[in-house]
């Protein structure tokens, strides 16, 4: 079932401040039923799963996984997921970050820091 919790991983690779989360906008570079890629500059993402979309926008699914880089090294990905994609969505369109992060992480979640000076909660 979509949305139960989930025991997600989340891997740090460079440092990161959990406390002051921010959500970037981008352009889609791919969208298929089972990624949706964006770019903006120097940032790109990729948001994993099983996605549904309608008028080009999600309109359901899961979303399993997501990973992020800077420059085009990885700076962190999340996996081992079971969230809404259109709730994930939802958060993102609202500028949410907070109530995303609080929902990515409701399950007995795992989250691995980085070797640089992170802030966890």
């Amino acid at each position: 079932q979509t949305g139960e919790k989930s025991m997600a991983i989340v891997n740090f690779q460079m440092a990161h401040n959990m406390t002051a989360q921010t959500i970037w906008y981008g352009n889609v570079t791919e969208a298929t039923a089972n990624i949706i890629s964006i770019e903006n500059g120097h940032l790109s993402a990729s948001y994993y799963g099983t996605l549904k979309y309608k008028n080009g926008a999600i309109s359901g699914g899961t979303v399993t996984g997501y990973s992020q880089y800077n420059q085009g090294t990885i700076d962190y990905y999340f996996y081992n997921a079971n969230l809404s994609a259109a709730k994930v969505a939802k958060f993102l369109h609202q500028g949410e970050a907070e109530k995303l992060q609080a929902y990515a992480l409701s399950g007995s979640d795992t989250i691995y820091g980085s070797e640089y000076s992170d802030q966890l909660l």
